[in-house]
């Protein structure tokens, strides 16, 4: 273990900010109970077998959903979803509404909630969990995937923006 000091979180946060990243809504339902939030801290793991990682704050209701439901999708979100975005990182106008009346669901495989519109759905299946500081680091097999054609939602800066091609 180095035992060099660490940057202050501060810091981190900043230099973190710089960096591109989906935004993403993940859910789940199950006999733990019906859950969702948005994240940027998503990536693929690897493609054989199809595994993704999403990191969740331990203090979000989600992760206790999430390890009684054993599922999740992931739904990477297009430029026309800002409103879902912010409803789903709790910044609605009436934040105790439940996220769900929001935009049109459905489900695949697992019986996580896909939202129908979404520009990537991921379907996954719960492979691990463990705590790393403040989170927990979540990996899943993906069983289904739904694609549409749109311009994907991307968080940077710490404002919603959109891709666009320079070559």
């Amino acid at each position: 273990m180095s035992h060099n000091p660490s940057v202050a979180p501060a810091e981190f946060t900043q230099a973190l900010a710089c960096a591109a990243n989906s935004v993403n809504l993940v859910t789940t339902d199950g006999p733990g109970g019906k859950a969702g939030l948005t994240v940027s801290s998503m990536c693929s793991v690897c493609a054989e077998p199809p595994v993704v990682l999403v990191c969740i704050n331990q203090d979000n209701e989600f992760c206790t959903a999430i390890k009684s439901n054993q599922v999740f999708a992931v739904n990477l979100l297009s430029t026309e979803q800002t409103d879902l975005a912010l409803v789903f990182a709790g910044h609605a106008e009436n934040p105790d509404q439940d996220r769900f009346l929001n935009g049109s669901w459905n489900t695949m495989i697992t019986g996580a909630p896909s939202l129908n519109s979404a520009l990537v759905t991921l379907d996954c299946e719960l492979t691990a969990a463990f705590p790393q500081g403040t989170h927990m680091i979540y990996t899943g097999r993906v069983v289904a995937v739904c694609n549409t054609d749109q311009s994907p939602l991307v968080y940077c800066n710490r404002v919603f923006s959109q891709s666009s091609p320079i070559l």
